[in-house]
Parts: C-alpha cells; structure tokens; sequence
C-alpha cells in the first residue's frame, strides 16, 4: 500500500507542567537527559520541508510555554522553512511578549486547553485556582493581536467532553465562540498519559460520564449546532465514534483510528512512532530519528508491517481528534 505524506508530525518540545489536571500526569514526567537537542529539533522541522510542505507539525509534550527559547527556536526553524505549525497551551504562562511574538513567530496556530465555561469547573480539573480566568485573559489578548496582525494565524479551543460539560454543550459552545476564537474542537475524555492504563479505568473516573442521556445529548447538542454553522471543528462522523466510545469505551469500533495512515509523533529521545498509543497493543517506536529520516521510515516495509497491526486496534484513544479517521 503507498500513502500519501502524512497530514501531521507531532514533535515533542519538553514535558515540564505548571497544573495538576486530574485527567492528565505529564507533570509527573520529566525531561530526560538525552532529548534532543534544539538543533536535533529544528532538523526535524527541515526534513518535513524538505518532504512535503502541507504536513504540519504539532509541538506537543507539556505546556510547551514552560520552556520558551525551545518552543520559539522550533517556531523560528518553522517560519524559516515555510511548515505550518500548531502548538497547544493551558494559557497560563503567556504574557504580553508572547501576544505580540506569536503571530509572526512561525507558530501559526495556538489551541487553548478550556474544560468548560464554569470558572470553578475548569479550575477543580486543572488543580490550580485561578487558571480559568487567566487562559481566557490569554486567549482574549492573543485574538486580539491575531487581529492586529493580519498574518495568517489561528486560535482555537480544545475541550474535553465529559460528565462535567454533556450537559452544557450549547453553552460552552457559545462561551468559547465568544472569545473570539476561529474554531473549536472537542475530545473525549482519555486516560491519564504517564501511568499505566488500568483494565476498566473510566469506572472509577469521575470525568467519564456514566449516564447514557448526557452523552446521547451532547453529541446530539454538537452535531445540531456544527450543522446550523456555529465554530465546532470535528465531523458528524467523528462525533458519531466519540458516542460509541464514550457509551461503552469497552468496546470501540476496530478501524476506527486512523493515526498509522496519517500522522509520526516523535518523542523527546526522537524515538518515532505511528500513535501515542502503540504500547498498549504490544508494539514498539518504529526507529528513531537519529537513525532514520522520517520519509524512510514512513514509507518502509517493516513500518508498513506494524500499520497493518495496528489496523484492527479497538483502543478507545481512536475517538481522539489526532488519530480519527
């Protein structure tokens, strides 16, 4: 089977966290000594230029403004090179530089991290007060210098969905179009990152909803209001495999991620990957980006191999804006 280019690389820029979210333990990750270096890093922003200019590149790990010269080194090599580039945030650590930098940085999208638009909602699953208000100062203020610009740059939203928002969708919705943002995005609540997924986890988690009715209504609320236009990103369909998920994450849909056919993730050692996920079902990083050029790796018979694997995965992570088909 020949692919296509891949539609993401994810490249990891550090795993330093100021919150404690409760659906999330990157905080208790740490950077290893032998990351990559920034110029390891802005190699890899070249190699995607040099493949292919409509893959984009997220920059993930922790709260990437934690470690600022990184993140705008990275942006630098980005802007550089001509490859789009999203980074994520919970809005915390930006600052009036930031606002101003960010349009014309290389970075040209910035997804805010807002759980719901109830102030103590947001800051109870972020674990710090206070953070509500300063990620919707954040995002306000970099909608404005969006506006000031006029550079081609986005900002959006990043939800999770859960028992503390299927019951205010329509409101949430209409919150975050509010602060001016270009559109929003929503992600069934997942298992935490760093620990070891347990058999059965979502029974004892208190963001996985357990009532039928609030899931069916909230994705019916998020696929009315994606039809009648309002800012909603994902695809009915794409909503439809968060339903099914989210009524039974026991039994996903096998197929229904699509990561392997479409994006590498790229971790702080360099190690590659295919998803996020794959030890979970067994497999291992396909190579490393020290050994190996991306392009290789992406089009080699042994990654191909672990693709075919990985196609009947039914591991609820499926239902994740980042590996949906």
């Amino acid at each position: 089977m020949t692919l296509p280019q891949p539609a993401h690389v994810f490249l990891e820029v550090h795993m330093e966290c100021n919150l404690r979210c409760v659906q999330c333990d990157i905080h208790a990750l740490y950077n290893p000594a032998d990351e990559l270096s920034e110029a390891e890093r802005r190699g890899v922003i070249r190699q995607v230029a040099d493949w292919h200019r409509d893959i984009r590149v997220v920059l993930g790990g922790g709260e990437a403004f934690a470690r600022k010269p990184m993140l705008y080194a990275v942006g630098e090599e980005a802007r550089t090179c001509g490859v789009y580039t999203t980074v994520s945030t919970n809005g915390t650590l930006l600052r009036d530089q930031d606002f101003e930098r960010l349009p014309g940085s290389g970075i040209r999208c910035v997804v805010f991290s807002v759980d719901s638009d109830e102030p103590d909602v947001h800051d109870r699953i972020r674990g710090i007060p206070g953070t509500f208000d300063r990620a919707t100062r954040a995002i306000r203020a970099l909608v404005a210098a969006r506006d000031r610009a006029r550079e081609d740059f986005t900002v959006l939203t990043s939800s999770i969905l859960g028992a503390h928002n299927l019951r205010r969708i329509e409101p949430l919705v209409g919150f975050l179009e509010g602060l001016g943002v270009d559109t929003t995005l929503y992600q069934p609540i997942q298992p935490a990152f760093a620990r070891t997924v347990a058999a059965r986890w979502w029974e004892g988690d208190t963001l996985f909803p357990s009532d039928t009715r609030e899931v069916e209504s909230g994705i019916d609320a998020l696929v009315r209001l994606r039809a009648a236009g309002r800012r909603i990103f994902q695809t009915p369909e794409q909503f439809e495999d968060a339903r099914r998920y989210l009524l039974d994450p026991s039994r996903a849909v096998p197929g229904q991620c699509a990561s392997m056919e479409k994006h590498l993730m790229v971790d702080m050692r360099g190690n590659v990957r295919l998803c996020f996920n794959m030890e979970r079902i067994g497999l291992r990083p396909v190579s490393n980006v020290r050994e190996h050029a991306l392009q290789d790796l992406w089009h080699d018979e042994t990654v191909e191999d672990v693709r075919q694997r990985m196609r009947g995965c039914s591991e609820g992570c499926g239902s994740m804006i980042c590996h949906a088909r």
